[in-house]
């Protein structure tokens, strides 16, 4: 029997964060408990063209969700934030 082992670098309430395809620069994400903030950091592709490469936090929920939201950008990205859910 072969097992996979996976590394788990939780992040404030988020069970992981990771990069989505092979960014040429390596993301990280950390949470300022004083503030309350997260911090993500990461590059890659537009993921409105062939191919997706960003960085991603998550954490795994079941019921019903509500998820208020504030993003507070740099002017000069064209960082796209956002939340995904899949059922399943």
């Amino acid at each position: 029997m072969f097992t996979r082992s996976i590394a788990q670098h939780p992040v404030g309430i988020f069970d992981d964060h990771l990069d989505i395809g092979n960014p040429k620069l390596k993301g990280d994400a950390n949470y300022d408990e004083n503030t309350q903030t997260y911090n993500l950091a990461g590059g890659g592709y537009n993921i409105w063209f062939n191919r997706d490469e960003f960085h991603f936090v998550y954490k795994k929920l079941s019921g019903d969700l509500f998820s208020p939201q504030i993003f507070d950008l740099p002017e000069i990205l064209l960082a796209q934030p956002g939340i995904a859910r899949s059922a399943g």
